[in-house]
């Protein structure tokens, strides 16, 4: 499991300051790494571990949870700054933002690029966007101005 957790650790230092783009970004890494063969040894990791509870106590715990951290923080830092809603609970956002991400590499039933997740982000980002300026105190709310 260790091997897998490092050989699937995508980048994290590099990311954009705006919450929309950072979490934009964070969403086509982890597409782009799914539609790789390191997607395809995390499809075969969650296939094993179906059927032994032990292994996915494993994967939950070495794999999933690290990833699942590294999304919360920007997730977190917009709530934060009042970029996003103050009464968002970030696990329910993760599940929303990579739950289809996760859907489609178990599933396989569509391809999901770079314009797949721009469609995602963009029919999720309203209901998670601050949209009382008074909290803000000058922050600019960013995010899609058009449709990708």
């Amino acid at each position: 499991m260790d091997a897998l957790a490092e050989l699937t650790d995508p980048e994290q230092d590099d990311l954009p300051t705006s919450t929309y783009e950072a979490i934009r970004l964070q969403m086509r890494r982890v597409a782009r790494m799914f539609a790789s063969r390191q997607g395809q040894l995390i499809k075969e990791a969650i296939a094993d571990a179906l059927g032994d509870p032990s292994m996915a106590d494993d994967f939950r715990r070495r794999f999933f949870a690290h990833r699942r951290a590294r999304g919360a923080k920007p997730i977190a830092s917009g709530i934060a700054s009042g970029e996003l809603r103050q009464d968002l609970n970030i696990d329910d956002v993760l599940d929303v933002l990579y739950g289809p991400i996760w859907l489609s590499l178990i599933i396989g039933h569509r391809p999901m690029g770079p314009r797949a997740v721009d469609r995602l982000l963009v029919v999720v980002w309203p209901g998670l966007v601050n949209h009382d300026p008074s909290p803000l105190r000058g922050t600019s709310i960013s995010g899609p101005t058009t449709s990708p």
